[in-house]
């Protein structure tokens, strides 16, 4: 019976992790953006012996953001500029302070933490509020202003998104594992043998056939003609980049295309146009930051992986999910932060922050909508491509969930 639930759990292995990450993803999305969006935010107490209203209101506000403003843009050289974020609102500053007798408590929704400092480092919201509460209330070019800042800032009912996800999602694991565990003691669940034809469909990549079949299609024009065709349809969806929403990280479709010539092409073709989408598409679409060796590889990993999960292989959902998690978690968020840390000089701190506020949040929330995008394309795809024979029939016939 336990060898019988293993098996089980070998079958049920990509829908366990596609729910526990769907989960993971949900709980993080609901906990961040909507409840620490709308519900926490950052207080600062502030005392004054004089008359609170005569010294703080929002014409005083708005004089204040014009003079440094001013003061910054007309300073001397030798001196130093005072801090000032355009995306600070003075108005919703004012709006959201109370006053408490001789006390002013300014409450302000949780700052996105992903203000890039000159040094390189990613500042958290609550600095970014310190500094803003010392700007207003502690600001040189108000000398008479009796203010006392309390650098005791809290805040208030912020929940931490990796741990409640984590927990909420390790319980729809542990759920799923019981589950299974039941139903294999009633015998529910029936262990699918699976047959492989080492011609066709290969059970491993690591066969001497299989690489020299990927290989092979160096050497036939027709196989040539269509790899430059999809190289050049990759390409052109290159130029149609979605905003994410998170900071200046993007999403675009030429995900699609890669997974197509890796599912016919093989993964040698797929590591060689994974290198040429990089240094091409660094000439068509130039960046501001140059060049960078590290994409390029990255390119190349997820060529390797498309054709590995895709070609001459039992196709199946579970392998559309398995070649995105490999992609999203270890090439765009452990790679990808680490080339991107290299290129801005940050600190080893800067990049954990880049790394688990914005990169992994936006990888794993789009990680099953990516996986399904995936299946939904690559299946009539590979109908169409066995139909003209660029791929076996018994490959595209096979096209199943699990």
């Amino acid at each position: 019976m336990f060898i019988k639930y293993l098996k089980n759990l070998k079958q049920t292995l990509a829908f366990m992790l596609v729910v526990t990450l769907f989960s993971f993803a949900l709980v993080f999305f609901v906990v961040e953006f909507i409840h620490n969006n709308y519900f926490s935010y950052y207080e600062a107490k502030i005392e004054t012996t004089q008359k609170i209203e005569d010294i703080y209101n929002l014409d005083y506000l708005k004089k204040l953001e014009a003079d440094i403003k001013n003061y910054n843009s007309s300073k001397p050289k030798d001196s130093k500029s005072i801090y000032y974020s355009t995306t600070t609102n003075y108005e919703e500053i004012y709006n959201s302070s109370s006053i408490d007798g001789s006390r002013i408590l300014v409450k302000q929704k949780i700052f996105s933490t992903t203000q890039i400092t000159s040094s390189g480092k990613i500042s958290e919201g609550i600095e970014k509020f310190g500094k803003t509460m010392d700007t207003i209330f502690n600001n040189p070019l108000r000398e008479n202003d009796n203010y006392h800042l309390n650098k005791d800032f809290k805040i208030v009912g912020y929940q931490n998104p990796y741990i409640i996800a984590s927990i909420v999602s390790s319980s729809v694991l542990f759920s799923f594992l019981i589950v299974i565990l039941v139903l294999t003691i009633l015998d529910k669940i029936k262990v699918k043998e699976n047959i492989y034809n080492n011609e066709n469909i290969f059970r491993t990549p690591f066969h001497k056939k299989y690489i020299k079949s990927s290989v092979s299609h160096f050497h036939i024009l027709k196989d040539l003609v269509m790899i430059a065709l999809l190289f050049s349809m990759m390409l052109a969806t290159k130029a149609l980049k979605l905003p994410s929403g998170f900071g200046s990280l993007g999403i675009n479709f030429a995900f699609l295309m890669f997974s197509i010539i890796g599912m016919l092409y093989g993964p040698a073709v797929g590591m060689l146009i994974g290198a040429l989408s990089d240094i091409l598409g660094f000439y068509l679409f130039p960046s501001a930051y140059g060049f960078f060796l590290g994409y390029t590889l990255d390119s190349i990993l997820s060529g390797l992986c498309y054709g590995i999960c895709f070609y001459k292989t039992r196709l199946s959902f579970s392998k559309c999910f398995y070649a995105r998690l490999f992609i999203n978690l270890f090439i765009n968020v452990f790679c990808g932060s680490i080339w991107w840390s290299i290129i801005n000089n940050f600190t080893f701190d800067a990049y954990l922050n880049y790394m688990f506020i914005l990169s992994l949040p936006k990888n794993l929330i789009y990680l099953l909508p990516q996986s399904i995008l995936l299946f939904i394309i690559l299946k009539p795809v590979s109908r169409v491509a066995s139909h003209f024979s660029i791929m076996d029939k018994d490959v595209a016939n096979n096209f199943t969930i699990f």
